[in-house]
């Protein structure tokens, strides 16, 4: 599908090529499945703490991923690692690094790069629309994704964090609805 520019697909093989990555590292030693346990705990106990610093820990949500880190936590414990390892990045290794153990190196450097591009909305990605024919409608479609996903993404933001920019995000989401319905230019 990322070879058909269908790059919609993107956010869904990026982090499934990277488990693949993973997944052949720690098939290289079995301590590495151990390290990739305590480095997953130690991300999840970050989250929790910038939850409670933020005041978002309130929800349902927040109250369930607590209580599954802690069963974590314990669980580790019991086995006898008592040290939360560093949780990124992930065996202290790059992501190509990663991938170069894994032989997917081809991978990171086509798909996965490509997909980075959209996760991250770097310059890159940005400049494509910038320099790109804006009626094409490849750009046109894969613009409006990465639109989407930032409006989504500063709309929850503002909600969870009660930074008080509804009324400048409502004015960004009803001029993105506009020109996505075509009524502006």
């Amino acid at each position: 599908m990322c070879e058909r520019r269908m790059l919609e697909v993107a956010f869904v093989i990026r982090p499934m090529m990277e488990l693949c990555a993973n997944q052949a590292v720690m098939n290289t030693d079995p301590k590495l499945a151990e390290r990739f346990s305590l480095e997953e705990h130690a991300s999840n106990v970050e989250l929790i703490a910038m939850l409670e610093k933020h005041g978002t820990d309130e929800s349902e949500e927040a109250i369930r991923k607590a209580a599954e880190v802690e069963g974590m936590g314990r669980q580790l414990r019991e086995f006898g690692y008592d040290d939360v390892a560093k949780a990124f990045p992930p065996f202290g290794m790059t992501a190509r690094k990663r991938f170069e153990l894994a032989d997917m190196n081809q991978y990171y450097e086509t798909f996965y790069s490509v997909a980075s591009d959209f996760t991250h909305m770097n310059g890159r990605a940005i400049h494509r629309y910038l320099d790109g024919d804006l009626s094409d409608e490849r750009v046109t479609s894969e613009s409006a994704m990465a639109t989407d996903v930032v409006l989504r993404s500063l709309l929850m933001a503002n909600s969870k964090l009660g930074a008080g920019l509804d009324d400048q995000i409502n004015d960004l989401v009803s001029a993105y609805a506009a020109t996505r319905d075509g009524k502006t230019g």
